[in-house]
């Protein structure tokens, strides 16, 4: 039978209660509900190959999810129980609370990003991101290759609607072989404003897609904190509670070790 964790750390208890409006919060809420079977779920934590291959498979239909609920296509209605309700005082009395369950959560991608402090993001490029809608992430029938999709509403910076960024791993080593990406059809003079500022110590977001700035060690490290970092972590990021740290073992030093620290209220339904 599948577990759900239900588990929220004090931190984030203590960010929620802070929330005004009970539809995001009751939103928030659920991605915590979510995430915890990836970031506890020791199925998710299996070395063996095959297995953690087949559970990585699980782990993009849970990003599914939480996507939907970011876009609004989710009503968290549907997926909290009575006790969530009393338990983090979300008053569906409010005005047009129906309604904006149905609203996406505003530049939650954009905040996650800035907030983790993995990449330079330029006050241009903040403009940039307003318009990235979501983010996904795909294992190949190889089950090792993997590929992050970016997807952007129309804007007046580039064409494309969606960029795409492949990562090719050897498979018997599963270190990074090669990367691929999208060509981003920029708008005149765009690309030039964002060469403008740059850090010193970190790459800028859209250097992912600048051939002359990409190297195998570079791309493995991004792959290794996006999927196993970022995408899990996504709502700790969001709220602004911890920050990438540059280790090799990002995803417990960061997500697993911090949290597991401050978890309250654990509670595990079979």
């Amino acid at each position: 039978m599948e577990e759900q964790y239900d588990y929220i750390c004090e931190d984030i208890k203590n960010k929620l209660d802070k929330i005004t409006s009970p539809s995001l919060k009751a939103k928030l809420i659920e991605i915590n509900n979510i995430t915890n079977i990836l970031l506890y779920g020791k199925e998710f934590h299996n070395d063996y190959k095959q297995i953690r291959a087949n559970n990585e498979i699980k782990s993009f239909q849970i990003y599914k999810q939480i996507s939907d609920i970011i876009k609004g296509k989710i009503n968290p209605d549907t997926l909290l129980t009575t006790d969530d309700y009393i338990k983090y005082n979300i008053n569906t009395e409010e005005n047009n609370y129906d309604i904006n369950n149905y609203k996406e959560i505003k530049n939650f991608w954009l905040t996650a990003l800035k907030n983790c402090d993995y990449f330079y993001i330029s006050k241009f490029e903040e403009k940039i991101l307003t318009h990235l809608k979501d983010i996904k992430i795909e294992l190949h029938e190889n089950k090792i290759d993997l590929t992050l999709s970016y997807f952007f509403e129309q804007n007046d910076f580039f064409k494309n609607e969606v960029i795409k960024k492949h990562y090719f791993y050897d498979d018997k080593s599963e270190t990074l072989d090669k990367s691929e990406f999208d060509e981003i059809s920029w708008n005149q003079n765009i690309l030039s404003k964002i060469k403008e500022d740059k850090s010193e110590n970190k790459k800028n977001f859209f250097d992912m897609f600048n051939k002359s700035k990409v190297t195998n060690e570079l791309d493995e490290n991004e792959a290794n904190f996006l999927k196993n970092d970022f995408m899990p972590g996504v709502l700790q990021y969001y709220m602004n509670l911890v920050k990438h740290k540059n280790t090799k073992d990002d995803f417990n030093d960061n997500i697993i070790g911090t949290f597991n620290a401050n978890k309250i209220n654990i509670k595990t339904i079979k």
